[in-house]
């Protein structure tokens, strides 16, 4: 499964969490939270899955370098999970 997380609307952690609980049904009882997101990647999510974030500013990085850590440790811990970033370019930025 194959799942993108727009992050142009993104503007802190329960904004995120609201997108993924969209996409992803998460039950009722998931705590928002970085160890509850661990503990689901590596057992309640079906693999395999490629969680993309999108239009992440570079600003954004380091508000939410929590959450890519956490991607991070999973991709290495979890067979099949994968996670994927991409930063909004602007017209004025060399390339």
């Amino acid at each position: 499964m194959e799942v993108t997380i727009d992050f142009s609307s993104i503007r802190n952690m329960e904004d995120f969490y609201s997108q993924l609980q969209e996409k992803l049904k998460f039950p009722p009882y998931f705590g928002k939270n970085l160890d509850a997101l661990s503990d689901s990647i590596s057992g309640d999510l079906e693999m395999p899955l490629h969680l993309h974030l999108i239009n992440m500013e570079l600003s954004q990085l380091e508000k939410f370098e929590p959450l890519m850590d956490t991607l991070d440790a999973a991709e290495k811990e979890v067979p099949g999970f994968f996670a994927t970033y991409s930063l909004v370019r602007y017209p004025d930025e060399e390339e």
